[in-house]
This record gives C-alpha cells, sequence and structure tokens, in this order.
C-alpha cells in the first residue's frame, strides 16, 4: 500500500499466498442434540460440528467433506458422511449435522468420532463426543387439578391429570386410571 504524506492511499497491490496446505481442518464444534424420544418411536439423534480450516497454521481450504465414526475411528472417507447446513461445501469453514438412529442400540455408553477433510485431501484429526444410550424416558403425574361443575342440577367432581416424561414434555395419550371414594 502507498500513501501520501497525508495518509491518502494513492496505490495498493496485494497478493496472498498460504503457502503449501499440508494441514487438514479442525474440528472446532461438535454437539449432540437431546432428543425426547416417545415409546414406541425411533430414537433418532443429531451431531452438528464445525469443521474448520481457518484456524492459526490451517491451510484455509475449502471443505470438502466431514464424516462420523462409531466407537472406533475408521480409515479417512469410510465413515458415515455428514452434510452441510447451507447444502454445499464451498468454504473454509462449514457447520455439519447427521442423523444417527440408536435404534437398536444397547444401553450404555458410546464415542462418536468426527473429522472432515479440505480441497487439498487432507483429513483433520478426530474429535470425539460421548454418547449414552438409556432406558426409555420415564413419564410421571406432574400435577392433578380437581375441580366441581354443576351438569343438569347434578355435581360432577372432575379432574385434570398432566404427564409429562423425565424431561418435562407433556406426553400425549397416556392412559390414567384412578377412582373417587
Amino acid at each position: 500500500i502507498l500513501q501520501d504524506p497525508n495518509g491518502i492511499v494513492v496505490g495498493a497491490y496485494s497478493a496472498l499466498t498460504m503457502g503449501d496446505d499440508k494441514a487438514g481442518p479442525k474440528v472446532a464444534a461438535i454437539s449432540l442434540s437431546k432428543t425426547h424420544i416417545p415409546p414406541g418411536g425411533s430414537k433418532v439423534i443429531t451431531l452438528n460440528a464445525t469443521i474448520d480450516d481457518t484456524y492459526p497454521g490451517g491451510g484455509w481450504s475449502n471443505i470438502v467433506a466431514a464424516e462420523y465414526f462409531t466407537e472406533a475411528p475408521g480409515a479417512n472417507g469410510t465413515g458415515t458422511p455428514m452434510v452441510p447446513m447451507d447444502g454445499t461445501f464451498n468454504s473454509p469453514k462449514e457447520d455439519v449435522w447427521a442423523q444417527i438412529n440408536v435404534t437398536g442400540w444397547a444401553l450404555g455408553n458410546y464415542i462418536i468420532y468426527v473429522h472432515g477433510e479440505d480441497a487439498k485431501g487432507n483429513w483433520g484429526n478426530f474429535t470425539s463426543i460421548s454418547l449414552k444410550v438409556v432406558e426409555t424416558l420415564k413419564m410421571h403425574v406432574a400435577s392433578i387439578e380437581v375441580y366441581w361443575e354443576w351438569i343438569s342440577g347434578r355435581r360432577y367432581v372432575r379432574a385434570m391429570v398432566t404427564i409429562v416424561d423425565s424431561d418435562g414434555a407433556p406426553v400425549e395419550g397416556a392412559k390414567v386410571y384412578g377412582h373417587w371414594s
């Protein structure tokens, strides 16, 4: 950049070279959704990650792939693909996601490994996150509201029972039994 004595730019030239890109992208963020799974429903969890090649020492190459493995990392390019949030791999930093169906998985702890590849063919190191598969959410009575009303000259007592799961979300279609004495 050339400036005159008053600080006014009178000429500029820009050339930026990043050098030889030999470093793979990093996983800058990783998370699993906490999904309410109704009894008898599918058990699908969303895995989110940010694959980033813009870190100091990174190559600033576009991200071209992201994948995950369950329990143990495998060979590059052989994992389950992840999808870019914006629909296209076209920048050096990409938010990606995948849905993991854990139906049929045994109860217990699992480790999910994620990494990405840049346009120069460099795969980054794995970053992991833990996943615990537990029993179906338990439901319980959150509240009982008792009130009475007159209908056709007769007095009726009614109860409004609210059933929620262990996350506090209302459960639809729950059958409630009781009796008055």
